[in-house]
């Protein structure tokens, strides 16, 4: 299979060093002329230095351990110290040159400005370039950054949000600077306004630093060098030293101005035998400090899907996003929070934690852990009556057993349903009569002689949606959902009522909303198509997997020795 990567950034020569480990062609298009350098420097976590230490195992990394942040007033005043994880400031330029001698020679071409995909139906099978040449491939990857050129061809013009805060970027020659602060991200922040300033030393010499403003304290920025310094020497007047020394100890003629902005995170990552990494599938705000560690995560969890899925492309691209999207969308938030935080900092100082996202918490070792598929539907009576059951068996198993919601889709629509004997509402009011004579659960079918529901699939869609915010949470919206349809005779495929019940659960309703049609939707779906490959006939249906191989698999009306 042969990989044709848009963009040498990190993520593309960190996905094309791994796959040339594992013996693909790999092609790499740049647009620029030469190796791109540009930029400052940035921070990467551990799990990212993990990634780029297993490209050259025995290599030294570019990048300065940083393990400590200290915030300060803009008078110089200490207000607090803080250990970080083992974070590391690299230098763009260093890491890339890096990253390209990795790859066989070769294998990045430059000068490549990206036009179209070529398609033959509706896989992609070649890259048209602005210079008229066309590279052909079987999977493309988009690596080309936050304006991904790759990302409009998929999805259209990205909707980025407005940008209220500009930050200015420098690179400071100052070694003695450099060798007091080794090892520590300073941060002078303004307590009353967006205004602040920070540094980190990259090597024993130079230190990066940033500026971030709230853009109405910003004005117009200027572009030239000597005026570029003199508006920031005159912005941060009130900021005592080491800022005033970074200052005059800058090359301004490097400096660079970030609209900062993002863009919600997409319903996909990838249309057919296309896909995207890094900012060009997903932008956070720079408060969070996560793009490079994304980008390279990104890379790590893409190649793992590939490898096993075994060329099967859709199913490795589901997989991909799966994993990756929900830690994104909580970095988008985090970002989002901290620029509010940044913006309107009066009255809650306790608010200014460390400006960067914690490490992902390793999940600890489980040995012989059984993983449980749950097949249900939020109007299932069988699924309802037998919740005394399934709490006996989680309170008796937990630990051993752990258990992932799936929605089954039970009732698309009236038109042309026959089910296990049930083909109207009338027949599913008698049958929940039933089903709570024999189970002593409370159930109410006048409900379908009253107010039917016209399908389960909003409510399914719903608690796929409530799924992303919080495991915990979603399980207290299908309760609540449960109890609102077999107890309180209430039509939960109404969306008011769903929001209403989300918002009783401790779920943010809003997102819910924003969530139902895609997001939320594209995990139904998902869950549909995986009832449909295990063969799932009657609801409940437990599925038992161990060490990702099934073992076992049980239905309908169960007891608990059964299960």
């Amino acid at each position: 299979m042969k990989t044709v990567i848009l963009g040498s950034g990190i993520a593309g020569l960190a996905m094309a060093r791994l796959l040339q480990q594992q013996g693909h062609e790999v092609v790499v298009n740049e647009r620029q002329g030469g190796v791109p350098v540009k930029g400052n420097a940035f921070l990467i976590n551990e799990e990212g230095m993990e990634i780029l230490c297993a490209l050259s195992p025995g290599t030294e990394v570019p990048g300065l351990l940083t393990n400590a942040f200290h915030r300060f007033k803009p008078s110089g005043r200490l207000v607090s110290a803080q250990q970080m994880d083992n974070w590391y400031c690299s230098r763009r330029s260093d890491l890339v040159l890096y990253l390209s001698a990795l790859v066989k020679p070769g294998t990045v071409k430059y000068g490549r400005k990206f036009s179209h995909f070529l398609y033959k139906g509706n896989k992609a099978v070649a890259a048209v370039f602005e210079n008229g040449q066309l590279e052909y491939g079987d999977l493309f990857v988009g690596a080309d950054g936050c304006h991904s050129q790759v990302r409009h061809q998929l999805f259209g013009p990205t909707k980025f949000t407005s940008v209220e805060v500009r930050e200015v970027l420098g690179m400071a020659v100052h070694p003695e600077l450099a060798a007091s602060r080794k090892g520590v991200f300073s941060k002078f922040q303004c307590e009353d306004k967006g205004l602040s300033f920070g540094f980190i030393p990259v090597n024993d010499r130079e230190l990066i630093w940033f500026s971030q403003m709230d853009v109405t304290l910003a004005g117009t920025i200027p572009a030239g060098a000597a005026d570029l310094k003199k508006y920031m020497k005159n912005l941060l007047t009130d900021f005592q030293e080491p800022v005033q020394e970074l200052m005059e100890a800058t090359d301004f003629s490097g400096g660079y101005v970030w609209n900062t902005t993002d863009f919600d995170t997409l319903s996909s990552f990838h249309r057919s035998n296309v896909v995207l990494v890094g900012d060009a599938a997903h932008l956070a705000l720079p408060f969070t400090s996560a793009g490079v560690t994304n980008a390279l995560k990104d890379v790590k969890a893409l190649l793992s899907s590939l490898e096993m899925h075994q060329g099967d492309l859709e199913s490795s691209f589901q997989q991909y996003y799966r994993e990756r999207m929900p830690i994104i969308e909580e970095h988008l938030q985090t970002g989002r929070e901290m620029k509010r935080i940044f913006l309107d900092p009066l009255g809650q100082p306790s608010k200014h934690s460390l400006p960067l996202v914690p490490k992902q918490p390793q999940a600890p070792q489980k040995q012989e852990q059984l993983e449980v598929l749950y097949f249900t539907d939020p109007i299932c009576s069988t699924c309802w009556t037998i919740q005394p059951q399934l709490r006996k068996i989680k309170i008796e198993y937990k630990g051993k057993m752990e258990f992932e919601y799936k929605m089954s889709g039970l009732l698309p629509g009236w038109q042309g349903f026959e089910r296990h004997g049930i083909n109207s509402p009338a027949d599913v009011a008698v049958h929940w009569e039933e089903a709570s004579r024999l189970s002593g659960m409370p159930i109410d079918g006048s409900i379908w002689t009253e107010d039917p529901l016209d399908s389960s699939f909003p409510p399914s869609r719903a608690f796929k949606a409530a799924q992303l915010q919080s495991h915990e949470k979603a399980l207290e919206f299908l309760r609540r959902l449960n109890e609102a349809v077999f107890m309180q005779k209430k039509n939960i495929s109404s969306q008011q009522l769903l929001l209403h019940i989300a918002q009783q659960s401790g779920l943010d309703s809003e997102r819910l909303l924003q969530d139902l049609e895609m997001k939320g939707e594209l995990l139904f779906r998902e869950d549909l198509r995986e009832a449909q490959q295990l063969n799932i006939r009657f609801l409940p249906t437990l599925v038992f997997k161990l060490n990702g191989e099934m073992v076992g698999k049980l239905s309908g009306d169960l007891d608990y020795e059964s299960i």
